[in-house]
């Protein structure tokens, strides 16, 4: 999977698993929804499971689960997905896509920006 450079677990279980399969300890990288880990030159986005206790109760609301997917598409638009390597093409992000609009995503954009600068 040389192309790999984003993988997002679902929950808990999924999360502390794939972190140990990429020879982590799971205190690097803490379980949180909306969070993102860099591990090796994958970027991990976490996300609560969407099982129907954690949606029927709220816990995990469908704008939610959108902003981890919103995050993990902006991130692989981005040209930082590639470690600093320049992009071969640009692709345009899906229809109705708005980052600016979307916290998390927003939140990630301007964290890119600031390491761009450093």
């Amino acid at each position: 999977m040389q192309n790999l450079r984003a993988i997002v677990t679902l929950g808990r279980i999924s999360h502390e698993s794939t972190v140990v399969a990429l020879e982590q300890r799971r205190s690097a990288a803490p379980f949180g929804h909306g969070r993102w880990h860099d591990v090796g030159r994958l970027r991990v986005f976490v996300s609560y499971h969407c099982s129907r206790y954690n949606t029927s109760t709220g816990v995990l609301t469908p704008d939610m689960f959108r902003d981890v997917f919103a995050a993990a598409r902006a991130y692989l638009a981005s040209e930082h997905s590639l470690h600093g390597y320049p992009r071969r093409s640009q692709r345009p992000l899906a229809a109705g896509f708005d980052p600016v609009m979307n916290p998390l995503v927003k939140s990630f954009l301007q964290k890119r920006r600031a390491r761009a600068h450093l």
